[in-house]
């Protein structure tokens, strides 16, 4: 999976950058000011994991948490906007997960 700000046209704008994790589903990007958040899940045999790569910079570096895994049933995650604070929401059959990724 790959990511790039894309032009009017929906051409890459700068550098395409592939995700750091070659198992990653249907990621989520959202932004506000200059922070990028991607988050994902990826299926590792037993377990499904839960990994968020955060850019403060205008998606010019990233950083990668990995906040979560489960080996019980899980949806993709999925990021919100409220305000300029986004949040990453990942439910799994224990819970509903509400992870603040910048205020």
């Amino acid at each position: 999976m790959r990511y790039a700000r894309l032009d009017s046209r929906g051409r890459p704008r700068g550098p395409v950058r592939v995700l750091p994790d070659e198992g990653a589903e249907h990621a989520d990007v959202q932004s506000v000011g200059s922070n990028v958040a991607i988050v994902w899940r990826s299926f590792e045999g037993k377990r499904t994991r839960y990994s968020a790569w955060l850019s403060k910079d205008d998606g010019k570096s990233f950083v990668l948490r990995e906040p979560g895994s489960t080996s019980l049933e899980n949806d993709h995650p999925f990021i919100v906007r409220r305000g300029r604070s986004l949040y990453a929401i990942w439910r799994t059959r224990e819970a509903v997960h509400v992870e603040r990724l910048y205020a």
